[in-house]
C-alpha cells in the first residue's frame, strides 16, 4: 500500500501534523504525571522506595509489550475500516478512564490495585503510541515525514513536562482530584481531531498472508541491517547516561537546584531541535539527515571531552546543554523518519515496532556498558571512548545505501 495525498484522505497537511502532534503530546502528559506528580504523591503518603520500585516496575511492563501490540494493531486493521482510529479513540478513553480511577483509589491501602491500575493505564498508553506511529505512516507522505517527527517528538517532550513537573506545580496549590482532572482533559483533547480524520482503507488480507509479510520484511538482508542502525545509532547518549549526574554531582559538586535547570534547558532545547530539525531533515532527505546527526553525535562527545577543564563552569555546561539538546531533538526526528521509510506500510505497527524495540535495547546494552566502562576510565577519556560507536551506526547506513538489491517488498 503506498501512502494517499492529503487529497485522497481528506485533511490537509497542517491538520496531519497537528494531529499526529496533539496524539504525542497525549502521550507525553500521562507518562510525565505517572513518572512524577503521581510518585510525589505516594511518597507524600509515606510509601518508601521499594513500593515506589514496584509501581515503576509494573509500568514499564506495558512498554516491552509493544512488539506484540503491533501484530494486533496490523491483524485489526486489516480486518475492519478506519481500526487504527478505533484503537486510538479506544485507548485515548481507557487513559482518561484509568486516571480517574486512580484519582479515586486510596493509594496508601490499597497498593495492589494501584500498581493494578498503572499497569493497565501504560497498556492504553502504548496502544495509543503504536496506532498512532502506524496511522501516521499512513497519512504522511514521505516528504514531510521529518517535519512530522518533530512536532511530534516536540510534542511529546512538552507533554512530559506539562504532566509532570507542570501538574506537580498543580499538585502542591490544590487537591489530587484538580490535577488529575486536568491530566484528563489534556489527553481526551485529541479525540475530536481523530474523529474527523480519514484513515486510508486496504483490502482484507488474511491472517497468514500478514505473517508472511512480516517475517519476510525483517528477515530481509536490509531490515536486519537496518535493526543493527536502531541498536547503535545514538547509544553514546546511553553509554553517558551512567556517568553525567554522578559527574555534575559528586566529582563538579553542581547543587540539585542548578542540575534541576540544566536538565529543564535541555529538555526544552530537544523540543527546539526537533520542531527546528524538522524540515530541514526532509530537505536533506532523511537517510543523509540521520549520517550527519551520526557524525555531529560522535564530534559532540570529543567537544565535551575537549571542553573538560571548563567542565566546573556552568556556563560552558548550560551551552553544551542546549547544543547536545537541540542536536539530540534532531537526531531523533532523523531516526525516526528513517525507520518509518523502511517500514513497510501494510506491516506498519509490526515492523516500526520491531525496530523501536531494538532501540530500547540500545538503552540496556548502553547503559551497562556505560556503567562499567565509567569505573575503569576517567571521564575525558569515557566521552573520547563512547565518540566512535556512532560511527559504527555510519558504516551500516552507509552499506545500505551502497547495496542496490533491495530487499523483497513486504
Amino acid at each position: 500500500m503506498t501512502v494517499r495525498s492529503s487529497s485522497a484522505v481528506g485533511v490537509s497537511t497542517r491538520f496531519r501534523l497537528f494531529l499526529v502532534g496533539a496524539l504525542y503530546f497525549a502521550q507525553g502528559v500521562p507518562y510525565g504525571f505517572v513518572t512524577v506528580a503521581l510518585l510525589l504523591r505516594l511518597t507524600g503518603l509515606g510509601l518508601g522506595a521499594s513500593a515506589i520500585g514496584r509501581v515503576m516496575a509494573v509500568a514499564a511492563i506495558p512498554w516491552a509489550g509493544k512488539l506484540v501490540l503491533g501484530p494486533l494493531v496490523d491483524r485489526f486493521a486489516h480486518l475492519r475500516p478506519g481500526a487504527r482510529r478505533l484503537i486510538i479513540l479506544t485507548a485515548e478513553f481507557g487513559m482518561a478512564v484509568t486516571l480517574v480511577m486512580m484519582a479515586a483509589l486510596d493509594a496508601a491501602r490499597s497498593l495492589p490495585w494501584l500498581m493494578a491500575l498503572v499497569f493497565a493505564h501504560n497498556v492504553f498508553v502504548a496502544a495509543q503510541d503504536v496506532a498512532t506511529d502506524a496511522l501516521a505512516m499512513l497519512l504522511l507522505p514521505v516528504a514531510q515525514r521529518g517535519r512530522a517527527n518533530g512536532v511530534m517528538w516536540a510534542s511529546k517532550v512538552l507533554g512530559v513536562a506539562v504532566g509532570g513537573p507542570g501538574l506537580s506545580v498543580v499538585l502542591g496549590r490544590a487537591d489530587w482530584p484538580v490535577a488529575v482532572g486536568i491530566a484528563v482533559a489534556l489527553v481526551l483533547a485529541p479525540v475530536p481531531l481523530v474523529w474527523l480524520a480519514q484513515e486510508p482503507s486496504a483490502a482484507p488480507t488474511p491472517r497468514p498472508q500478514i505473517l508472511r509479510r512480516a517475517l519476510r520484511a525483517l528477515t530481509g538482508r536490509l531490515s536486519l541491517v537496518a535493526g543493527l542502525v536502531a541498536l547503535i545509532a545514538g547509544a553514546s547518549d546511553h553509554l553517558s547516561a551512567p556517568l553525567l549526574m554522578p559527574l555534575v554531582k559528586t566529582q563538579l559538586g553542581y547543587s540539585d537546584a542548578r542540575v534541576n535547570t540544566m536538565v529543564s534547558v535541555a529538555t526544552f532545547s530537544v523540543a527546539a531541535g526537533a520542531l527546528l530539525g524538522g524540515p530541514l531533515i526532509d530537505r536533506l532527505g532523511h537517510a543523509r539527515a540521520l549520517m550527519l546527526g551520526l557524525l555531529a553525535q560522535a564530534g559532540s562527545m570529543i567537544a565535551f571531552a575537549a571542553i573538560a577543564p571548563w567542565w566546573g563552569h556552568p556556563g560552558w555546561m548550560l551551552a553544551y546543554a542546549v547544543a547536545s539538546g537541540v542536536l539530540g531533538g534532531a537526531f531523533q526526528c532523523a531516526l525516526l523518519a528513517f525507520f518509518m521509510d523502511v517500514s513497510s506500510p501494510r506491516i506498519a505497527a509490526t515492523q516500526f515496532q520491531f525496530y523501536m524495540a531494538l532501540a530500547n535495547l540500545r538503552g540496556v546494552w548502553g547503559g551497562l556498558v556505560g556503567g562499567w566502562l565509567a569505573g575503569v576510565v576517567s571521564p575525558r577519556v569515557f566521552y573520547l571512548m563512547v565518540a566512535p560507536v556512532e560511527l559504527v551506526a555510519l558504516g551500516l547506513l552507509s552499506f545500505m545505501a551502497w547495496t542496490t538489491a533491495p530487499d523483497t517488498p513486504a
